[in-house]
């Protein structure tokens, strides 16, 4: 996991084009407390502090039909105006489950045939009630010349669950 500070001219949606301010790594061992004194020299031109909050996991997994090697990666980030005492929680609802075309992805090396001129349905069940967005990236591995894995991304986003 870990954090940085960022003097963001975009600050209302999470742009984290402008400088960083301060950054650090939050390890096993930690409280998960960050006390940290910054300053941001840009507020004065409206670019407000944001503090980006990132954890992130990685595993490999060896597809069984061609038995190449991927990396896969997960990861939550949280975007917030820093203030004192706060809570960072990635209040985002995670997946307990996902089914695509009635079929339940529910472990390592689920396979899916699909129409691609065909719609396809996906529905989940999440660990938190309130989620109203999400977003599903549906990845193709493709084996190249050089035994390695290529990737397609699709991704579906859907704002209508409330």
């Amino acid at each position: 996991m870990s954090w940085g500070l960022y003097a963001s001219p975009g600050y209302a949606s999470a742009d984290l084009n402008g400088p960083q301010l301060l950054a650090g790594n939050v390890v096993a061992a930690d409280t998960g407390a960050i006390a940290a004194s910054y300053g941001n020299p840009f507020i004065a031109h409206g670019w407000k502090t944001v503090l980006f909050w990132n954890t992130y996991e990685t595993r490999s997994y060896t597809d069984p039909v061609t038995m190449l090697p991927a990396t896969l990666y997960t990861g939550l980030q949280q975007f917030v105006e820093p203030s004192s005492g706060q809570t960072l929680d990635l209040p985002s609802g995670l997946p307990i489950s996902v089914s695509v075309n009635q079929t339940a992805l529910i472990s390592d090396g689920n396979m899916v045939s699909l129409d691609p001129t065909k719609s396809v349905d996906v529905s989940a069940t999440f660990d938190r009630a309130t989620c109203t967005f999400y977003e599903l990236a549906v990845l193709e591995f493709l084996p190249n010349n050089v035994v390695r894995c290529q990737r397609r991304w699709n991704h579906i986003r859907d704002t209508s669950r409330r």
